[in-house]
């Protein structure tokens, strides 16, 4: 089996983890991996072609000739949906939108439908820990927001304005009518938590929030949300503070500082447990190969 993987978007570092991941270990394991990438990613992980530099025959070769089995992360190019007459074809990372031909790979069992199949996904503290040096970024530990705000938790506004530690905000929707400064690319995000530390508050829930809440747990950044199956899955439900009050600014400000001291360490060390125990390498591993090596569905 030769697989062939297609990155067809700049994907966050939480979310590039675990496709570094998923590769590092399939080539340890004498997998031929190919990987094409649009644009050049970080070649201290894993090695990648960058599909642009190809010219226009090379491209048309590798498409034609190459690969029973091939791996779209991210969105789909144009061509992509012509390889399922002679390949089997995947998707996911965590968008849903897929052409009708190849199978959709979710990392969250409560996600797993008829459209979308479920495989475990793969955490490396290494990983994770080598992306967050790559920038220096000491400082005092932050707060850090992400998601979508929506009518729930709009009232979070007045609690944040007030805040008076550094405030951060992962790029948003109206993410410029919300207190704090806006990361200008993720990179940072895994440098500052990693080495400023503070706490991650979540505005909504989504695969790769979830992600992004493991990927911070590991760094040691205990994580604010509104119960989720996402995180329950992940990190369970004591790895992770809660919000259950409804616009009660006093106790969101009280659980915002509480994630500040030794509750908030408790809950990021019983999250990052959970996860590196639980979410085994082989687990996960296993489960792609297996699909992609079952005969049927061409």
């Amino acid at each position: 089996m030769s697989p062939i993987w297609f990155l067809s978007q700049n994907f966050p570092t939480w979310e590039l983890a675990i496709i570094y991941s998923f590769a590092r270990n399939m080539r340890e394991r004498g997998i031929a991996l190919s990987i094409y990438a649009e644009e050049e990613l970080d070649r201290s992980f894993i090695s990648t072609e960058c599909w642009s530099s190809l010219t226009e025959r090379e491209k048309l070769w590798v498409a034609l000739s190459q690969g029973n089995v091939w791996h779209f992360w991210g969105g789909t190019p144009w061509w992509g949906s012509f390889l399922s007459l002679r390949s089997r074809l995947f998707y996911g990372l965590c968008e849903k939108t897929v052409p009708s031909r190849g199978t959709h790979l979710t990392f969250f069992s409560s996600d797993e439908d008829e459209m979308s199949t479920y495989i475990p996904p793969i955490f490396e503290s290494k990983i994770a820990w080598t992306m967050s040096e790559r920038n220096s970024c000491e400082g005092t530990p932050s707060l850090y927001m992400a998601g979508s705000p929506h009518k729930k938790n709009r009232w979070y506004k007045n609690v944040l304005s007030a805040w008076e530690a550094p405030l951060f905000k992962i790029p948003f929707p109206e993410a410029n009518m919300w207190p704090g400064r806006i990361f200008p690319n993720s990179s940072l995000v895994s440098s500052y938590m990693g080495q400023r530390g503070g706490a991650l508050l979540l505005l909504s829930s989504s695969p790769s929030l979830a992600l992004l809440a493991a990927h911070a747990t590991i760094l040691g950044v205990p994580i604010i949300s509104t119960p989720s199956k996402r995180l329950d899955e992940l990190l369970s439900r004591e790895g992770y503070i809660t919000i259950t009050s409804q616009e009660n600014e006093r106790e969101l400000l009280h659980t915002l500082q509480s994630a500040f001291d030794s509750m908030g360490k408790e809950h990021a060390l019983k999250g990052r447990n959970y996860l590196l125990s639980s979410w085994a390498i082989d687990r996960g591993l296993q489960a792609l190969m297996s699909l992609y090596s079952q005969e049927d569905g061409v």
